[in-house]
């Protein structure tokens, strides 16, 4: 389950995406535009990152799969 508020990495971009809340995500069009790509995440205040893509954008995120940051990072 994500803990709230959480920021979206677009891969390949340095800007990040502020989300407040879930009612935020789930309900605001700016993140259900359809302009997710392969490598987007989600990373929730506590670190846990969330592959997100049009498909999952307009679910709750606690459906999506997940990984802890240490996967990420190669480290097992």
């Amino acid at each position: 389950m994500v803990s709230w508020p959480a920021i979206i990495h677009y891969e390949g971009d340095d800007e990040l995406s502020y989300v407040e809340n879930e009612h935020d995500w789930l309900n605001n069009e700016v993140f259900h535009r359809g302009l997710y790509n392969q490598g987007d995440q989600l990373v929730d205040s506590e670190g846990q990152v969330y592959s997100i893509d049009y498909n999952t954008a307009t679910e709750k995120l606690d459906v999506l799969n997940s990984y802890d940051k240490c996967m990420t990072s190669g480290r097992s």
